[in-house]
C-alpha cells in the first residue's frame, strides 16, 4: 500500500497600514531543497489563496524511505517574496501511518527576537489548534510605536515541539505625524519607476536603498542623485536623511 502523509499546515496572515500581506503560493519538500518555486505545490482548501485568514491542506503526500527525513513547507506572499522554510523532523516507518503534523503554539513579534516561546502568543479561534484546517486568530497586533521600517516575524510550534523557521515581512508604519511631516511631503524623487537613475529634488545626506526584505541593498551619499543601474527590477524602499537630521522612507520601482 502506498505509505502517505498527511500534512495540516495553518498560516497566519494580518492587515497593516500600507496594504494586506497575503499567500500568494506555497509548496513542500523532502530533505533536499529544489529551489524556491521548484517543490510540489500545495492547494488552499479551497482552491484560492485569498483570505485574510488562510488555511492550508496538503493530504497524499508521498513519504520517502524508512528513516529519518526533513519535511519542508514555504509560502510566497503577494509581494512575490518566498517566507523561510517551515521544517520538521519526520520518522518514516514501514507502517503505513503516521502522525499528523500538526500546530499546536503560535507567536509574533517585531524586529527583535525575543528567543523561541518568548514572542507574543497568536491564538486559535476557537482558543484550541484541533482542527483539520486550523485558523489562527489575534485581534488588534499592536505596531511598533516608532515610525518607519519595521520588520514583522511570526513562526509555529509542531506537535513534536520543534518551532519552524521564522516567516518574516517588512511593514513600513505611519502615522498622522509622519505623513503630515512638512519634510517628508514636499520632498520627492524622479523618475519612479526608474531605470538607471532617481534625481532628489532637495538635497540629501544619505540614502539607504533596502529589499522587501529589510535587508540593506546599497548605500549612497550623493547630495542629488542615486545610481541604480546595478538593482535588479523590483521594488525597493529607501530611507532618506536630509541635512536637517529628518529621516523618512519611500518606495521606489526599478524596471
Amino acid at each position: 500500500m502506498k505509505k502517505q502523509l498527511y500534512i495540516l499546515i495553518a498560516f497566519f496572515i494580518a492587515n497593516f497600514v500600507q496594504g494586506q500581506v497575503a499567500i500568494a503560493q506555497a509548496e513542500y519538500f523532502w530533505d533536499t531543497d529544489p529551489g524556491q518555486g521548484n517543490a510540489t505545490a500545495i492547494s488552499a482548501a479551497d482552491g484560492n489563496f485569498n483570505s485574510a485568514f488562510e488555511k492550508i491542506a496538503a493530504s497524499g503526500i508521498n513519504l520517502p524511505g524508512v528513516g529519518l527525513h526533513k519535511f519542508n513547507i514555504r509560502f510566497k506572499d503577494n509581494q512575490n517574496l518566498w517566507g523561510s522554510t517551515f521544517t520538521t523532523i519526520v520518522a518514516v516507518e514501514a507502517t503505513t501511518t503516521t502522525e499528523p503534523v500538526t500546530i499546536i503554539q503560535a507567536e509574533y513579534f517585531w524586529d527583535t527576537d525575543p528567543g523561541y516561546g518568548n514572542g507574543t502568543p497568536i491564538l486559535a479561534a476557537d482558543g484550541n489548534f484541533n482542527s483539520a484546517y486550523e485558523k489562527l486568530l489575534s485581534n488588534g497586533i499592536p505596531l511598533p510605536s516608532s515610525v518607519g521600517l519595521h520588520v514583522f516575524n511570526i513562526r509555529l510550534k509542531d506537535n513534536q515541539g520543534l518551532w519552524g523557521s521564522t516567516f518574516k515581512n517588512v511593514v513600513n508604519v505611519e502615522n498622522v505625524l509622519s505623513v503630515n511631516d512638512p519634510t517628508a511631503s514636499n520632498f520627492y524623487f524622479y523618475p519612479n519607476p526608474a531605470t538607471s537613475t532617481v534625481n532628489f529634488n532637495k538635497e540629501i545626506t544619505q540614502v539607504v536603498v533596502l529589499d522587501l526584505n529589510g535587508r540593506i541593498i546599497k548605500t549612497s551619499s550623493d547630495s542629488n542623485q542615486l545610481n541604480i543601474a546595478d538593482l535588479a527590477a523590483g521594488t525597493y524602499v529607501l530611507k532618506i536623511t536630509t541635512p536637517d537630521g529628518h529621516a523618512f522612507t519611500k518606495k521606489m520601482i526599478k524596471r
